[in-house]
């Protein structure tokens, strides 16, 4: 290709392998000599330049346009492309050796059904078929004396590859006589005329295209050789370092010139020639190949540079990878009308809607066509300085606002003559006005454009606005593992610096708010703006395809907020339950008339209180209305039923909702959270994806907004253990001391009477466990009914009781890998310098293996806070491993199916 080719769009690409003709074709001139400049060399003028002051000798372009081109060379000795030997033994067990044709006929292979597969397919089957048949099938086109047709009939023998050696051997079987199998070395040479005499008729029984992968191509017989633009080197320090494949092709050369027919090599130690023997011969022979194989896939690192014993940079190394061609400039690139900031929660925000800082959105554009229907509104935002570019309609001309609005430009000593004023320019800042006249070395200048004018758009035109609310963008947060990491988004226009979301739609980015960034992406056709508002968009994703789960969901303060507003039997005043109640949105399907702005009806409100006055008299309740039920019931679908089991309340164990009315059970982390069968996945699927995103929506602002009023916070008193009529708080710390205790016994007496070493560790942990499960029990008792920590456990918020426990009874036990902490100082004589040699209290002991037996109240000595360290360490490291192995799973699942 030169720069003069015509540039054309690409229908298709299809690969093959080149075979010897079309490699000479494209090749400029041979390669054959193993110095670094001058013709026939890694560096020939022919094969293109990288210096900008030189001008090819083959396309007489600069370093700029010329695009390369190859080389070859000639290999005095076939090879077996390297990365094809699995595929040449599979043909080789396909091919009968004495006819050089398949072993089964077309005929044959449409009998047995093989002809429905295509390509790789048919290939493999055809291979796993012949793997029975050991004579072949093929008509020879002769007939017999009685006219019948004379088949090949030859027995076919095994082939394989040894790796050792590198070399395909042919298995016979042993006769009766002698039952034991011989093999027989298959020259390259060998395969090579096999491969050639193969018609390409019986490559298209295979399922193969022959014009592009004829197994005669995978003999390399001319090795194509890149351009130097594709292997570039590098001037530093006054030196020249060549790039890895120059090498390897340097090294190709000297192997492939001592295995010229001359009985005289190069010795490069003695700076003479030597005779060559056959052991010098099979040296080069082993190196050629090596290098070969090498070039193109040195993913084993056995090339390496004999300077510094760096891996060489094989070909499939610079295209494969993240940081190869193909997913560092092909998939992955740069592209405009995209963001990127940190991200931050806003509880005002519904689940559908992302807060942009306004730089950003009057930064990023989206291309709108001028109509009738737009033409006024579009002309005004013009005339405002809005739109900063119009395409015309020729779809070429692109026209700068600001620079069209600026006039004409002024420079250094110009004069303008504004009325009877005169003024000579120091600034060229300086504006033109309407009636000016400007001087410019000594002449009028004939075509002046005042500043500030106006543009007026035509109907065809396309303007590029900035984002406004109601736009749909795409969100997008790395890395990208499953298609809820990128969803559709609408615009919101904030006063921040920072993408601000919803918290109901973390889950599925994995997002938090520690200093994570995410993407966005401005659509710029109508497609694309129609598939992100009807495919794309959060609310059409809420359900994980993985498994039918709800991916969005009440998460932290709205999930504690409604375990609170529907558990407690306190009662709201009338004006503090209508003034939450006027912050609800109003729905879909609601039958009123839409208000101005779009907050539910005062008569709605109304409506609602006595259809749940209704139902609770109905259900044989109290009749109370405002407390948080009644502020749920509010928002729910007057037709919903739903029951679900969640124990989270002793008197009201079940949630139980009747004609849209909460009148029994409590909301946690079961019934509005990521759950099998949650409230909003049961609407979803019976009323769909906006209502259910307007129930998220609905609870969240009812729950935030009821925290103001009953509020939560977690101080010190909810560290300490409570006691009750029966126990006091003393007591209950005593038996953990003597679950402590006993623990140790139980260890002492498996240390004695257990002989074998890993089965005494193993019941040791064992007993040493037992003491945390039991701090577990005796903490969790321990906790009155009014302890804050109870309410973000129970409701599913945030923690567990092992929380709790770590903090009001003991850590317990710290396992490293399933065991307990090892012995790694003076030779497994401790574990910390910190602890004496020889024999220790049991306590100290078990202590010295990382047992902790106090919590975070009373606080870690500095020994047993390392060993909590160690043990927290482990799992930080299996995060991140587990996330990588899960990117390559996705990586490779979606190259297979894309």
């Amino acid at each position: 290709m030169t720069s003069s080719s015509i540039v054309q769009e690409i229908d298709s690409i299809t690969f093959g392998i080149y075979s010897e003709k079309e490699i000479l074709s494209m090749s400029v001139c041979a390669i054959n000599n193993p110095r670094k400049s001058g013709l026939c060399t890694v560096y020939d003028p022919r094969l293109g330049t990288t210096d900008s002051s030189e001008e090819c000798q083959t396309c007489k372009q600069d370093a700029a346009n010329c695009p390369g081109h190859f080389g070859h060379i000639e290999l005095n000795e076939p090879v077996v492309h390297p990365l094809f030997t699995k595929r040449v033994v599979n043909y080789l067990n396909c091919i009968c050796l004495k006819c050089n044709r398949l072993l089964i006929s077309k005929d044959q292979i449409n009998l047995v059904g093989l002809n429905k597969f295509k390509g790789e397919r048919k290939f493999a089957a055809i291979v796993e078929k012949l793997k029975k048949v050991d004579i072949c099938c093929q008509p020879t086109g002769k007939r017999d004396e009685n006219g019948d047709e004379i088949f090949c009939g030859k027995d076919h023998p095994l082939v394989k590859f040894n790796n050792g050696d590198n070399t395909f051997s042919i298995i016979y079987e042993g006769t009766k006589n002698n039952k034991q199998k011989t093999s027989v070395v298959l020259a390259v040479e060998e395969i090579s005329k096999i491969f050639n005499n193969l018609p390409g008729s019986d490559v298209e029984l295979l399922g193969f295209n022959p014009l592009l992968v004829h197994p005669r191509n995978f003999i390399i017989s001319v090795l194509p050789v890149c351009p130097p633009c594709d292997r570039p080197f590098v001037k530093a320090d006054g030196k020249t370092c060549d790039d890895d494949l120059t090498i390897q092709y340097m090294e190709i050369i000297k192997a492939n010139n001592n295995l010229a027919q001359d009985d005289f090599i190069d010795d490069d130690k003695k700076r003479k020639r030597k005779e060559q023997t056959e052991q010098d011969r099979a040296k080069s022979r082993a190196s050629l190949r090596f290098r070969i194989l090498t070039t193109f896939n040195n993913s084993q690192g056995k090339a390496k540079h004999t300077t510094n014993n760096r891996p060489i940079k094989s070909i499939k190394d610079r295209l494969t990878g993240k940081d190869g061609q193909i997913r560092m400039n092909v998939q992955g690139k740069r592209c405009d009308q995209t963001g990127r900031t940190v991200i931050g929660p806003d509880p005002t925000l519904k689940m559908g809607e992302l807060g942009v800082p306004r730089e950003i959105a009057s930064t990023l554009s989206v291309p709108v066509c001028v109509t009738a229907f737009n033409l006024e509104k579009l002309q005004d935002m013009v005339n405002s300085g809005q739109i900063k570019t119009i395409i015309r309609k020729d779809e070429k001309t692109v026209i700068d606002i600001k620079r069209y609005r600026r006039g004409t430009r002024l420079l250094y000593g110009d004069i303008i003559f504004r009325g009877d004023e005169e003024i000579k320019i120091t600034d060229t800042k300086q504006l033109v006005q309407e009636k000016d006249r400007i001087k410019r070395n000594g002449e009028f200048l004939t075509k002046i454009k005042p500043a500030n004018r106006s543009y007026k758009l035509e109907i065809g035109f396309t303007v590029n606005r900035p984002l406004k609310d109601g736009d749909y963008v795409l969100l997008n947060r790395q890395p990208t593992l499953h298609k809820a990491s990128m969803m559709a988004m609408q615009v919101v226009i904030k006063d921040y610096k920072t993408l601000r979301m919803n918290l109901a739609i973390t889950k599925p980015f994995n997002a938090d708010f520690d200093g994570d960034e995410m993407n966005i992406h401005v659509p710029q056709t109508l497609e694309a703006q129609a598939e992100l508002k009807y495919l794309s968009f959060s609310q059409y994703n809420m359900i994980s395809a993985q498994n039918s789960k709800p991916n969005m969901a009440v998460v932290q303060d709205s999930l504690l907020g409604a375990y609170k507003m529907t558990k407690s039997e306190k009662k709201l005043t009338k004006s503090q339950y209508f003034n939450i109640a006027m912050k609800l949105s109003q729905s879909h399907w609601s039958k009123y008339p839409k208000t101005s702005d779009g907050m539910m009806d005062p008569k709605e409100i109304n409506d609602r209180i006595q259809h749940i006055r209704r139902i609770l008299k109905e259900k044989g309740k109290k009749i109370h209305c405002f407390n948080g039920k009644g502020l749920v019931s509010l928002f729910l679908p007057e037709d919903l039923n739903y029951v679900k089991k969640n124990d989270k309340d002793d008197v009201e164990p079940e949630v139980k909702i009747y004609r849209g009315v909460l009148y029994e059970g409590v909301f946690d982390k079961n019934i509005i959270g990521s759950s099998h069968n949650a409230l909003h996945q049961i609407i979803h699927k019976e009323y769909g994806a906006k209502a259910a995103t307007y129930f998220i929506d609905c609870i969240q602002f009812t729950t935030n907004n009821y925290l103001l009023i009953d509020g939560f916070s977690v101080g010190l008193g909810d560290c300490l253990m409570s006691g009750n009529e029966n126990e006091s708080v003393a007591s209950k710390k005593e038996q953990i001391n003597d679950a402590i205790k006993k623990c140790y016994v139980e260890a002492e007496g498996i240390k004695q009477t257990t002989h074998h070493e890993q089965i005494c560790e193993v019941r040791i942990n064992a007993a040493l466990n037992k003491a945390k499960d039991i701090g577990l029990k005796i903490a969790k008792d321990a906790l009155s009914s009014s302890n804050n920590f109870l309410s973000t456990v129970n409701s599913g918020s945030k923690g567990d009781f092992f929380n709790i426990a770590q903090i009001t009874g003991l850590l317990g036990q710290q396992n490293l890998k399933g065991k307990r902490v090892p012995l790694l100082l003076n030779h497994g004589k401790r574990s910390l310098p910190h602890y004496p040699f020889g024999n220790m209290e049991p306590e100290m002991e078990y202590e010295s293996r990382g047992f902790i037996d106090r919590g975070f109240l009373n606080g870690l000595n500095p020994r047993q806070f390392y060993f909590h360290a160690m043990s927290g360490r482990e799992g930080i490291c299996d995060k991140p491993v587990s996330q990588t192995g899960g990117c390559l799973i996705f990586l490779r699942v979606n190259s297979v199916t894309s």
